[in-house]
């Protein structure tokens, strides 16, 4: 045996753990053998600015990719999850029968928001937010919807306390084409 797998092997904390794990900046050996690990840290402040999504909410959609048009009502509701480091949405639109979950979070390496998208029709997708810009957040990505790739934008507005708008769009070309309106109301 090696010298270095003799070590390892007689301290027994040691063997669950590769030498990349003792050397990582999120950890560290205290003086009695054990492995330290930082507080765990407070959820980004910018999560408040997503507050207004938080509560239960009747949806009025209007979709624009129907003919003719057609229009409904969803439930949506928001909650903080994992610590308020995350949002997560609950979706349900009863026509045509979508379940969904919609995760927002920020991302402190890039100072933006994100999103990640899924639904009980396997469609799923994620968005990049870069921040409130004129009163509007736009949220811009990848999703595979319907059985086809889409570059998807959508786009949210606070209009008071218990209203908010959110508009989609979807790239075709160098053109962003209306694809939803949607008002929520706080129930």
């Amino acid at each position: 045996m090696r010298t270095e797998d003799a070590a390892w092997s007689a301290n027994p904390r040691r063997r669950l753990m590769s030498t990349q794990d003792v050397a990582a900046p999120d950890s560290a050996e205290s003086a009695n053998g054990e492995v330290e690990f930082p507080a765990r840290p407070p959820a980004p402040v910018q999560m408040h600015e997503l507050d207004f999504l938080l509560g239960e909410f009747r949806c009025e959609y209007t979709n624009l990719t129907t003919d003719p048009v057609s229009s409904g009502v969803a439930t949506w509701t928001t909650v903080p999850i994992l610590g308020g480091h995350y949002y997560e949405m609950t979706q349900t639109v009863p026509v045509p029968g979508v379940s969904s979950r919609w995760v927002f979070g920020w991302n402190q390496a890039d100072s933006t928001f994100f999103t990640s998208y899924y639904d009980d029709w396997g469609n799923h997708g994620a968005t990049k937010c870069e921040g409130w810009q004129d009163g509007e957040l736009k949220c811009t990505g990848d999703y595979f919807a319907f059985g086809q790739p889409f570059v998807f934008q959508e786009v949210f507005a606070q209009v008071d306390d218990d209203h908010y708008t959110k508009h989609g769009f979807v790239r075709q070309a160098d053109a962003w084409v209306p694809v939803d309106v949607i008002h929520c109301h706080r129930v």
